[in-house]
């Protein structure tokens, strides 16, 4: 199986020109060029569809890439990436409520998932509120403590010498 044969650019501009000149026919550019037919129309199509690209504000040519500035872009990357490293760990040593306390619901720049996500809590925990117990359910725990108190995790742990229970696991 063959390569397709790729044609610079230049020699595209040059047979297109040629073929809108019309002194040859296309079948005549063709064997001239070595190319076929149907490769002509398509070059000659392109060149007619973007010549008024030529004459646009400036041209459009490739934007210019200035090295130095390349260099000191990256290099202000590196430190921005160090001071962010340096204070996501200091964030981390803080207490989660702390770190709750700092998130800034209103802020224009940082949302506040990715708020979230610098001081390594989850956003559900951002917006959660605990609801705490009702009256009477806090009435009702403070009746059983009072009947029962030793009832639950106490009353399981120590036996009657101090000693804890087996759970007949064979533990």
């Amino acid at each position: 199986m063959s390569k397709r044969k790729q044609h610079a650019p230049e020699f595209k501009a040059k047979v297109a020109l040629e073929a809108l000149k019309g002194e040859e026919t296309v079948s005549e550019l063709a064997s001239r060029f070595g190319v076929h037919p149907t490769m002509i129309h398509q070059w000659k199509r392109a060149l007619l569809e973007g010549a008024s690209d030529v004459f646009e504000l400036g041209g459009k040519r490739k934007p210019e890439i200035d090295e130095d500035q390349v260099k000191e872009l990256h290099a202000k990357i590196g430190e921005l990436a160090v001071a962010n490293d340096f204070f996501v760990q200091k964030a981390q040593a803080l207490g989660r409520e702390v770190r709750r306390g700092m998130i800034e619901p209103r802020h224009p720049d940082l949302s506040v998932g990715k708020q979230c996500s610098l001081l390594s809590i989850s956003r559900s925990s951002f917006y959660y509120a605990p609801k705490g117990e009702s009256e009477m359910n806090l009435t009702l725990m403070r009746q059983i403590d009072e009947q029962f108190p030793l009832l639950g995790v106490a009353a399981q742990r120590l036996s009657g010498d101090g000693r804890r229970r087996s759970s007949g696991s064979g533990r």
